[in-house]
């Protein structure tokens, strides 16, 4: 039992005192009970005792946790890592570190809910098609100290699959992505975007023997454009496919009236970013949250002009699919293009047999 007293108006987080001790069992769950006194004119006033909890156990031991990585592939690349037969109480000392295309990240395992089954799963990052052959570096830290060090790209886990027993239809989807990352590493690469140029690691294509001629070719879709009704004022300037990040459809538009009044959302359910205005005079939209089974369907974007009395005056409805970029870029002059799209349609179609209508 201890005591300290001060008359002194101390700054949130001062340490008010120290307590040192010694033991001698292997290990101690306890806690100290922490009473303050708040001094008041009148008089002083006891608060709720802080109940500070103890707790000293045996170093851990590296070799008892076990490791893997996975990919979510039904709706994106997303890559996961995970650590098993971790004791909660030690997940606070453990952080997992990553690099991946040119960033650091880290997440410390005590900011982790584990799974039902009792692993620890850390959300490494949404891979992008250009991205397959780029290597994670992972590094798994105790205290400070590397325990675990493992590298893993998107490129590995689909070649270890291909010689696995998966079914014929999920080796196409691997195969199939594989060549769309090969494609997309041949279109981008040495390409400007906003914040930097793309670089693809071209000497290294995502599919087998990094031969371009080996990328599966489709048939072509047969995807249009469709308007239906009319809002005063209002043009649709273009539609398109941003495929160097997630996958999103890219809308433009011209507006006359206030853009406050125009109420836009996609009937599918995906989520429609807010209207930016760009320096050409012209609104932009994105649809979000497409994913790989889907991108054969037809997307309904639905705008509607508001009046004063808060309902619905003039609609108009844009059906757009991914396809029907694909389908006005099939034979493009732009070889590495079309080769993009043809590959693309590979794998949307693949993802479509396996995981569609579902």
């Amino acid at each position: 039992r201890f005591a300290y007293a001060s008359i002194e108006e101390l700054p949130a987080g001062e340490v008010l005192a120290t307590l040192s001790f010694s033991y001698t069992a292997e290990t101690i769950d306890t806690e100290v009970i922490a009473t303050t006194l708040e001094r008041n004119d009148e008089l002083a006033v006891e608060e709720e005792p802080a109940v500070i909890p103890i707790k000293v156990m045996e170093p851990l031991d590296p070799s008892t946790l076990g490791y893997s990585a996975n990919l979510e592939l039904k709706e994106n690349f997303n890559v996961n890592f995970y650590v098993k037969n971790l004791d909660a109480a030690y997940a606070p000392d453990i952080t997992v570190k990553w690099t991946f295309d040119g960033e650091e990240f880290e997440q410390n395992l005590g900011e982790v809910t584990p799974l039902a089954d009792g692993r620890y799963k850390v959300v490494l990052a949404e891979v992008f098609s250009y991205q397959m052959t780029k290597q994670f570096e992972i590094t798994v830290e105790y205290l400070g100290e590397s325990i675990k060090e493992v590298t893993y790209s998107v490129q590995q886990f689909f070649e270890r699959r291909l010689a696995s027993n998966d079914s014929d239809e999920l080796k196409a989807v691997y195969k199939a992505a594989l060549d769309y990352g090969a494609a997309a590493q041949l279109y981008f690469d040495g390409k400007t975007y906003e914040g930097g140029v793309y670089d693809c690691d071209v000497a290294h294509l995502a599919n087998a023997n990094s031969n371009p001629d080996n990328i599966i070719t489709a048939n072509k879709p047969e995807k249009q454009t469709l308007k239906e009704g009319s809002i005063e004022g209002f043009t649709v300037k273009s539609a398109s496919l941003v495929l160097g990040s997630n996958t999103l459809i890219n809308i433009n538009f011209l507006y006359e009236g206030d853009i406050e009044d125009l109420v836009i959302s996609c009937d599918n359910g995906n989520a429609v970013t807010e209207p930016v205005l760009n320096s050409d005079g012209r609104y932009g939209i994105k649809i979000t949250g497409l994913v790989s089974f889907e991108l054969s369907k037809d997307y309904q974007i639905r705008f509607v002009r508001m009046d004063e009395a808060g309902e619905a005056a003039e609609t108009f409805v844009l059906t757009y699919s991914p396809y029907t970029y694909a389908a006005n870029k099939w034979d493009n002059a732009d070889a590495d293009l079309a080769r993009l799209m043809h590959a693309f349609v590979a794998y949307g179609d693949a993802a479509y047999a396996i995981w569609g209508e579902d």
